[in-house]
Order: C-alpha cells, then structure tokens, then sequence
C-alpha cells in the first residue's frame, strides 16, 4: 500500500488515521476513478486485471495469461524471479533514512536517476531498511472499518468489472 510504502521512507507518522489526513493514500486506493479513467482511455477490450494474490500464489499461470492477452510467445523466467523482495519492513534508522529519501527525490527532480540506482546497486536500501519486519504498525479496527466503508464503491466496481468476488478485501 502507499501508507507502507511512504511508512517505510517516514514520509508519514506510524498512525494510519494521522498518515491519511496530510496525504493522498486513501485518494490513490479509488480503484473506481482509475479503473473508469482507464476504460475512457483504452476501452474495456485493452484492459487486463491481475491480482496480486493470484501472482503470489501462481506466478506462472498469471504470467501465460498475460502472455495470451497481449498475444506475444511466451517467455518463462528463471525460477528465482518468484523469490519475495522488498517485504514490508521498517528501517532501524528513521532519520538516516528519511534524509536519504529525500536526497533521492532531489537527484530524480535534477534527472540524476543513475545515481540513485547507484546507491541502490551499493545496498544502501537493503542496508537501511532490513531489521525491522516486527516493527510494522497494526490498523486499529476504528480505521480498518471507516476504509472499509469508504472503498465500498470500488470494491464493488472491481467485482463487476472482474466478475470476481472479493470477500477477502473486506475481511
């Protein structure tokens, strides 16, 4: 999610209800806009939905369909590209990492985008952000139920336009 992802950079504080009220995480979730400015833009016969639990649980098979949707042959990656990377973790160092985020931000806005990979390429990241798995902050269930109520409406757009139900989005 955008919560962890900018939790992790500490552009947020810990506090999910404090996080979503000076950014745009809940607005970037609106599957219903983006899936509706997509339709405009493409039609629904470009459009494919893939699930992330169904890459999770079946790389390969999600994989092919992509493959036979976008009509190309088929190419199979080595197996070691279905390993689990970048887990959701918090840093042992907050402001070393929150200054670090913020000096790659400014190296992208002067398009110095190498020397970001650079450091990436050192372990800079892995080194920062490893350490931390425990620490990843819990929803209260105050917030999961007003998200909840307030993802309804895309939650049920996905499953019409999937034809999928989605129990597990709303447990």
């Amino acid at each position: 999610s955008l919560f962890i992802h900018r939790l992790k950079k500490r552009r947020v504080p810990r506090n999910f209800h404090q996080a979503i009220r000076k950014t745009r995480i809940v607005t970037a979730g609106r599957y219903a806009t983006h899936i509706s400015r997509y339709q405009t833009a493409f039609g629904d016969d470009q459009i494919h939905f893939l699930f992330l639990d169904d890459i999770k649980s079946n790389p390969n098979e999600e994989l092919d369909q992509v493959w036979e949707y976008v009509d190309v042959k088929p190419i199979h990656p080595p197996a070691r590209t279905v390993e689990k990377v970048n887990v959701a973790s918090l840093t042992r160092f907050p402001l070393l990492t929150r200054a670090a985020a913020l000096f790659a931000t400014f190296l992208h806005s002067l398009g110095m985008h190498k020397m970001v990979q650079f450091g990436k390429k050192l372990g800079l990241k892995e080194f920062a952000y490893s350490g931390g798995e425990e620490e990843m902050p819990e929803m209260s269930p105050d917030d999961r139920d007003r998200l909840l109520r307030n993802y309804d409406e895309d939650i049920v757009l996905v499953e019409a336009v999937t034809g999928r139900s989605l129990p597990k989005w709303r447990d």
